[in-house]
């Protein structure tokens, strides 16, 4: 009998440290993109409009939601009478040149994309002295609740110890399995349970952009 409980036991513990391998792997893979065919994934650099204030919209994607929605508020905002450049936050060179920021993040196992997070350290002097507004994505907001609201509004706690945005968008992207390994895959379909499927409102980005622009043009 002591032998069956050992085993049990021994199984149990072999479970539990199982489990937590897991956890790790799947924060390390979803956060740093681990994903077949990643290189095939458009990471717009554009620029919309002719005239007006000078707008950044610097982004940190992973499976493109982010990107894209970066070019659609970059699209919308050369319309409305500014000069927009939309590119991914790694190549951002120099940011003298212009008047207004926009910068947005994926989230990856309840937090905002390493990149992002130094972006926004490394530049702070800059982003305190103008006008500055933060998006994210992130599947949480897949089911748009108050109390998924409440969650994907703390995935910027740590960004808005350090700057005071203008103005603040929340976006569910869009989920395809067929762009995660089989790691992310089996946690996100079996064990997070994330839907796939399209959950991008795109007039409610372009909305939020305008209304993001209105709020800097009177600072």
């Amino acid at each position: 009998m002591l032998k069956i409980i050992l085993i049990a036991l021994g199984l149990l513990l072999a479970l539990v440290y199982a489990n937590a391998i897991f956890s790790v792997l799947f924060s390390v893979v979803m956060r740093l993109g681990m994903t077949p065919g990643s290189s095939a994934l458009k990471f717009p650099t554009a620029s919309y409009g002719k005239k007006g204030r000078k707008v950044l919209i610097a982004y940190a994607s992973r499976a493109g939601s982010t990107a894209e929605a970066a070019e659609i508020i970059g699209q919308t905002l050369g319309e409305a009478g500014f000069i927009a450049n939309v590119m991914n936050l790694k190549e951002v060179k120099d940011l003298s040149a212009y008047d207004i920021f926009i910068l947005g993040t994926a989230v990856r196992a309840g937090k905002t994309m390493p990149e992002f997070e130094k972006f926004v350290s490394a530049n702070l002097p800059v982003f305190n002295s103008k006008p500055v507004s933060i998006y994210l994505f992130c599947m949480t907001l897949s089911q748009d609740t108050p109390e998924n609201r409440k969650k994907a509004a703390g995935y910027f706690a740590s960004v808005k110890q350090k700057l005071k945005p203008a103005s603040e968008g929340y976006f569910a992207g869009r989920m395809d399995y067929s762009k995660l390994n089989f790691i992310a895959r089996f946690a996100v379909e079996k064990r997070v349970k994330v839907p796939q499927g399209d959950f991008m409102k795109i007039e409610e980005i372009r909305k939020w952009a305008l209304e993001a622009a209105a709020i800097k043009a009177e600072i």
